[in-house]
């Protein structure tokens, strides 16, 4: 079977004119002209997708959570825990020098009021300091309950009894 405008075919159909060299160079020209744009949107394509996968790179890197501090804030809290431990230690630093001074003024002043009477025995001295509520600071035991108040009212109340 035979298809008209086939090659093999033997019908009285003309086939197209041959091309003429003028017409062949402008058809080559258009499909070349093609090919550039063509090759063109592609070349476009790829420098946008290109462009893409940096733009989305960058943007999961922003939106990433940050875990880690800078080192200069990390420095600075670091440094603010510092001085406040330091002005803490001063504190306490003062605050012991003021209660080993009560417990010296205390020791002093019940040492003179307490003083032996050449008469008693020494089981008896025992007892007399004991009696006066010293005896947790004859030991060093700084947990009596004098312990919470301030010097100055503790002194107050010495010099008041006498």
């Amino acid at each position: 079977m035979h298809h008209v405008g086939s090659p093999s075919s033997s019908s009285s159909t003309a086939s197209p004119p041959p091309p003429t060299s003028s017409l062949a160079k402008r058809r080559l020209r258009g499909r070349q002209k093609m090919q550039r744009y063509r090759q063109r949107l592609l070349s476009e394509v790829a420098v946008l997708k290109d462009e893409i996968r940096a733009l989305e790179t960058q943007s999961r890197e922003l939106t990433r959570p940050r875990l880690l501090l800078p080192w200069e804030t990390v420095a600075d809290v670091l440094r603010e825990e510092r001085a406040e431990s330091a002005l803490t230690n001063t504190q306490l630093r003062v605050q012991v020098d003021h209660q080993a001074s009560l417990i010296r003024a205390m020791k002093e002043r019940l040492a003179t009021k307490l003083e032996p009477r050449d008469d008693s025995p020494p089981r008896e001295k025992k007892g007399r300091f004991e009696e006066a509520g010293c005896d947790d600071i004859a030991r060093g035991n700084q947990n009596d309950s004098n312990a919470s108040r301030s010097p100055g009212h503790i002194k107050r109340e010495w010099s008041q009894s006498e």
